[in-house]
């Protein structure tokens, strides 16, 4: 067994002592610091395509990003909801995940930007990863994916969310109709009578962030 850590995880660890404790920041100061620590650095891993997509939530919209595998689908698709204790972590962050999820398992990977707490406290995030599962169901042939087979999963918190969704779409069942919006391949959607477009989410996502990246590749 080799002795020295991987590079990543050393550049990650020295990144860490680096500031202060994440427990003693402010919810902001916590999240521009977890995306410092998390955002991947490099050419991200290659997968067929990324889509970055708004659906209707419960009142307002809910980011997604799908991650689609080379090959032919449809695909099984898995519903991925990021950790960070409620408080921190966004599809951004998560970026290495979704990918590296999406090619291994060969499925198309739906990563949740869900509310975040403590601006939006439970059950907010539950019914955000509820309602891209509902929308996932409905619309995965969109997108190469297969609606008799999908999954709901996490890391961390987001493994609480995916346990959360698994009993309510047992109790409830997954809702049916037009209920979702949806926002592709750059075309505006209505969510609470407002019109959104992908640019109106990359600047809600760089306000909510502040924090300066490189634009990743797909």
């Amino acid at each position: 067994m080799a002795d020295e850590l991987h590079p990543d995880a050393q550049e990650f660890l020295e990144l860490a002592e680096q500031g202060p404790d994440l427990h003693t920041l402010s919810p902001p100061e916590a999240r521009a610091m977890q995306r410092k620590l998390s955002l991947p650095s490099g050419e991200p891993e290659p997968v067929g395509a990324v889509h970055d997509t708004v659906v209707r939530g419960q009142g307002h919209g809910v980011p997604l990003r799908i991650y689609v595998p080379e090959g032919d689908g449809p695909f099984p698709v898995l519903v991925w909801a990021h950790g960070g204790g409620f408080v921190v972590g966004d599809v951004d962050t998560e970026d290495p995940v979704g990918r590296a999820l999406a090619n291994a398992a060969e499925c198309v990977v739906v990563s949740v930007d869900y509310r975040l707490a403590p601006e939006h406290p439970f059950p907010a995030a539950l019914h955000d990863v509820y309602d891209a599962t509902a929308w996932a169901a409905e619309e995965a042939d969109r997108f190469g994916g297969d609606p008799n087979r999908i999954g709901v999963g996490g890391a961390s918190a987001g493994g609480n969310l995916a346990t959360g969704v698994a009993r309510l779409a047992r109790d409830r069942g997954v809702p049916e109709g037009p209920a979702f919006g949806r926002l592709a391949d750059g075309d505006p959607v209505e969510v609470d009578g407002e019109t959104v477009t992908p640019e109106d989410v990359s600047r809600s996502r760089a306000d909510r962030f502040p924090v300066e990246t490189e634009p990743k590749g797909r």
